[in-house]
């Protein structure tokens, strides 16, 4: 009958071996332990002087600094293992680069990332924050006279004139507005004198106007078009604009951004997201 003390030795001898740190080049040479309670497989990598690869995903600021990353740790173009792919979220404005990505036939870690969001710049901020957004006269007058250097047409004396204009008549009784053949909107008011019977004048503004801003923070300029609205209620005169399809324009920014990461790292930049 054998001795149940020499069994018990014998499981803790196991034991004891089992639990040595081991290394193998099936695990990248990271050498691992094998702890007998529970017999997990526990990773000695943090022991080891250096990562045995890359974990990293900073977030970048400019479109500069994510292209000197990538171009700095890309993987090279003749590597069988391994690629580096970028990809673009247009909705988004966001670029993400996988520096250690899949080659075809040949898997990877994909743990190395960097990643950059476009942001808008102030003009284009503002002028979208104000699409579609009633104002009164002399609001309205104030924020294109703030703004007038974003105007690239009308000229700036025109708009100057036309500020002058809403604010010289705030306190007037509209009651007509009609387009004329020149390109621009007549309103019509009653003008009251002491002592005089009311007379009707006219009162014009450009149908539209044209902004040259940058949609993205340092970025091109891009020609805007604003369509001046307006509602005639009681006699008070509202205004406000609308910005001819800005979703199409922020997606032509956001490609430019990509062409241009495209030219100065030689990797495509797919639309969509990892």
């Amino acid at each position: 009958m054998a001795d149940p003390r020499s069994s018990i030795a014998d499981a803790l001898e196991a034991g004891m071996v089992a639990g040595e740190a081991k290394s193998t080049g099936g695990l990248g040479d990271i050498p691992y332990a094998i702890v007998p309670e529970g017999a997990q497989l526990q990773s000695l990598e943090h022991l080891l002087p250096v990562p045995a690869r890359t974990r990293a995903e900073p977030v970048f600021h400019t479109v500069e600094a994510f292209i000197a990353y990538v171009n700095r740790f890309k993987v090279d173009a003749d590597d069988e293992t391994a690629t580096t792919a970028i990809f673009g979220d247009p909705e988004r404005l966001t670029l993400h680069a996988v520096l250690d990505y899949h080659a075809p036939g040949a898997p990877a870690w994909r743990g190395h990332h960097a990643r950059y969001t476009a942001p808008k710049s102030v003009e284009w901020t503002l002028w979208r924050s104000h699409s579609g957004k009633v104002h009164q006269q002399v609001d309205f007058a104030q924020l294109l006279e703030d703004n007038l250097v974003d105007i690239v047409n009308p000229p700036g004396a025109d708009i100057l004139e036309c500020c002058r204009n809403l604010r010289a008549h705030k306190d007037v009784q509209f009651v007509s507005a009609i387009d004329t053949t020149t390109g621009s909107r007549q309103f019509t008011y009653n003008q009251e004198i002491t002592g005089q019977a009311s007379r009707r004048e006219n009162l014009s503004m450009p149908k539209e106007f044209n902004l040259g801003i940058p949609v993205l923070l340092g970025g091109e300029a891009y020609a805007v078009v604003a369509r001046l609205r307006f509602r005639i209620k009681e006699g008070q005169l509202v205004l406000w604009y609308d910005l001819y399809r800005p979703e199409y324009i922020e997606r032509d920014a956001f490609k430019d951004v990509c062409e241009r990461i495209k030219t100065e790292t030689e990797i495509e930049v797919w639309l969509g997201a990892d």
